[in-house]
């Protein structure tokens, strides 16, 4: 078990999963986006992340992409549960900032497997209270081990999910939501494997 938990590769071949069953699912997406719902396939600009997820593409005919992305989405969660555990195991300080990030990160992504259903903005918001708590326990454990610039990339990520939020509730410039999404879910990516190829090390 404790090799298991200095392994970085469950994180990164969980990533990788996700990575290959949705781009997999967007090749399957019927049509349809917010700028157009009669365009052909999957637009890389237009087409929000969970548009895989519904039942019916945005053009109205059923969409075969929602199995593959639903599986890609568990994959993540399940991925990113087991990255909390292990660095709250790895690197936290005191019991107490272990259970917390563990906790927290568990709740966050089991409320995020639930983004397919019709709950959609209600687990979106759960998941990302939880979310930031176990993140802001897990900069904590990262700034007392002098790891400033993962703390800094961070909060920075934090800062981008933020804007997401901001223009999806506001729908201020909704229109450049799902390319701002995209980019953002690298920027998370880049910090998940930055530090889990931290963790390795200590």
């Amino acid at each position: 078990m404790k090799r298991l938990v200095r392994s970085e590769w469950p994180v990164i071949l969980g990533i990788s999963l996700y990575c290959i069953f949705y781009y997999y699912a967007s090749t399957l997406y019927p049509g349809g986006s917010q700028a157009n719902i009669h365009t052909y396939g999957f637009d890389w600009i237009n087409n929000y992340w969970c548009n895989l997820l519904n039942e019916r593409a945005l053009n109205g005919q059923v969409n075969p992409a929602r199995t593959y992305a639903i599986f890609g989405t568990v994959v993540l969660s399940l991925t990113m549960i087991w990255f909390f555990v292990r660095f709250a195991l790895l690197l936290s300080v005191n019991k107490s900032y272990q259970s917390t990030i563990i906790a927290f990160g568990i709740i966050s992504m089991v409320f995020a497997i639930f983004l397919y259903t019709s709950y959609h903005d209600i687990a979106s918001i759960l998941s990302g209270g939880a979310g930031v708590i176990a993140l802001t326990a897990s900069f904590y454990q990262l700034y007392l081990h002098k790891r400033f610039s993962s703390v800094y990339y961070g909060l920075w990520c934090m800062a981008i999910i933020a804007i997401n939020n901001f223009i999806y509730f506001s729908g201020f410039k909704l229109e450049w939501l799902p390319l701002i999404q995209k980019a953002t879910l690298l920027f998370i990516f880049g910090w998940v494997l930055t530090v889990n190829q931290a963790l390795s090390k200590i």
